[in-house]
């Protein structure tokens, strides 16, 4: 996390934990080693490429499919998951196993209460891991890397990514099946934001432009790339070479290709979607379709 983000967000985070830290005692938490053992993680983020296989989401009902904020409104979830302190309500899924971090705003914790399970992590992670003596989660500017950390503390193997671009490919930020769509960005690094639909943000407008760069992509070719993936790319390959006896797979189709400037070295194996489903159900029986499952009980945490 870098120091601009907490100097900016400092008093929002604290104010927003102190309030919902009454919610440890009134619902369980995720943060239980174990829970998901051997089990495959999805992790869906919000990238362009989302759009290129989703005919190719997981139907396989042993996989815990979490989507990360805007990321849960184009597919079928398990968990919604969000660590964000802003309020992205418009981008949350309401389906499924509501995994947020203690710094949301308390209105919407309060409002999906019956399906929380709350997590920490950043920088005021230590008053909750006092109060539980649970350790919080790894992140790195990023809910998809905390998403990652806890699909690891669930035992979730093997874990995959779709949807995690991490650059800008054609111009685009998120994913049409998102709702965001026409959100873009220039040549020369200027965001335009759909801000019809967005909750307002006082105090913490929107970054306007992010530093462009040109890195290999996924597949081969080149794309664009911003100073704000650096890191994430950085700690995702990091992060995997300490998963012991875990696969960890990129499935994006798209964006960039990983920790490239590290000779794209990280233990991620990049293969298609319907690559890496084909040789998880050779381990699983399929059972009933994703589509069908009863999505407020299909989790116990």
């Amino acid at each position: 996390m870098n120091q601009e983000t907490s100097v900016r967000r400092a008093r929002r985070w604290a104010e927003h934990y102190i309030r919902n830290l009454l919610l440890l005692s009134e619902v369980p938490h995720a943060m239980r080693e174990g829970v998901a053992q051997g089990r495959p993680a999805i992790i869906v983020g919000a990238g362009p490429s989302l759009d290129k296989n989703l005919s190719q989401i997981p139907t396989h009902s042993n996989a815990v499919v979490i989507g990360v904020n805007a990321g849960s409104l184009a597919v079928p979830c398990d968990v919604t998951f969000s660590v964000e302190s802003n309020d992205i309500r418009q981008k949350l899924s309401p389906r499924g196993t509501q995994v947020f971090g203690l710094v949301a705003p308390p209105k919407l914790l309060q409002e999906r209460k019956q399906t929380l399970r709350p997590v920490w992590n950043g920088e005021l992670a230590w008053v909750a891991e006092e109060l539980t003596g649970v350790e919080r989660l790894p992140t790195s500017g990023s809910g998809s890397t905390t998403a990652v950390a806890l699909a690891h503390l669930w035992g979730c193997n093997p874990i995959v990514l779709m949807g995690q671009d991490l650059a800008y490919p054609n111009g685009q930020v998120y994913a049409s099946a998102t709702g965001f769509g026409s959100d873009c960005i220039s040549a020369a690094g200027i965001f335009t934001w759909n801000d019809s639909k967005r909750i307002p943000r006082p105090g913490n407008p929107l970054h306007e432009a992010d530093q462009l760069e040109t890195v290999p992509a996924w597949g081969g070719g080149e794309v664009k790339s911003g100073q704000a993936f650096k890191a994430i790319r950085f700690w995702l390959a990091a992060a995997a070479e300490t998963f012991d006896d875990v696969t960890c797979i990129n499935a994006t189709e798209g964006g960039c290709l990983g920790a490239y400037d590290q000779g794209n070295i990280d233990k991620f194996k990049y293969m298609s979607l319907e690559e890496a489903m084909r040789s998880i159900n050779a381990f699983y029986a399929l059972e009933e379709p994703l589509y069908n499952r009863d999505y407020n009980a299909y989790i116990t945490l």
